[in-house]
């Protein structure tokens, strides 16, 4: 987390532009949702039955959008470890390294929130576990060159053992995200802007936690590549 925090000090202008722009992506999707969800509870409130295809519809919708917005954070991720390395961070070079691999990483976080849907739904603590576990994967990812199904693999590999200390950090970040989400209770324009920044500082934080937890367990683990 020291790493985290030292490289957002020294150089979070690099990241900022980028981030406000996942920044209003997420408000958007946001604001989106929640109009959805309310629009299917006033149709389902007005006939009395709840449309399963309008749930369902309203679910591939946000998985679609979770998809796209860890695409984003992926350059996001990118461009931390350009800067990480002491180099400075270009989003269209980043944007280059993540298309190169978008199957790749489009696959593992459709897979992924699958997996972790289906934990949380059956019996919660498999999910919890697995949100933890599969915290490194977009690294592991964009940092590799093995497919959808390896990377996963690679990723559990990587936490196997260093579960609680990922769990810490995961649950930094959930505090974190609750504290920026004090702003979603600002009304008008004003709320949405300040959503805005905090879905970006949000995203800079996660994308150099995400960054430099697969690092250190990568340099623990001497796994190839990591330095």
């Amino acid at each position: 987390m020291n790493q985290s925090i030292d490289l957002l000090w020294g150089a979070w202008q690099a990241f900022f532009a980028f981030a406000l722009l996942i920044g209003a992506f997420n408000s958007l999707v946001g604001l989106a949702t929640s109009a959805g969800l309310e629009d299917v509870a006033d149709r389902t409130a007005r006939s009395g039955t709840f449309d399963v295809s309008d749930a369902l519809a309203s679910a591939a919708i946000s998985v679609a959008a979770f998809a796209v917005s860890l695409v984003l954070v992926s350059v996001l991720v990118v461009m931390v470890a350009t800067a990480a390395r002491g180099e400075r961070p270009n989003v269209a070079a980043a944007a280059v390294t993540v298309f190169g691999r978008i199957v790749t990483i489009v696959g593992s976080v459709v897979v992924s929130t699958i997996l972790i849907v289906v934990g949380l739904v059956l019996f919660i603590v498999p999910g919890v576990w697995l949100i933890v576990t599969l915290m490194p994967l977009l690294a592991v990812v964009v940092d590799g060159e093995a497919g959808i199904s390896d990377s996963i693999r690679s990723t559990f590999e990587l936490v196997r053992g260093r579960w609680l200390a990922v769990f810490g950090l995961v649950a930094i970040l959930a505090a974190i995200n609750i504290g920026l989400g004090v702003t979603g209770t600002v009304s008008g324009a004003m709320g949405f802007l300040l959503s805005i920044v905090a879905n970006a500082a949000s995203s800079m934080v996660m994308a150099t936690v995400i960054w430099f937890t697969y690092q250190e367990l990568g340099r623990r683990r001497d796994w190839p590549g990591v330095v």
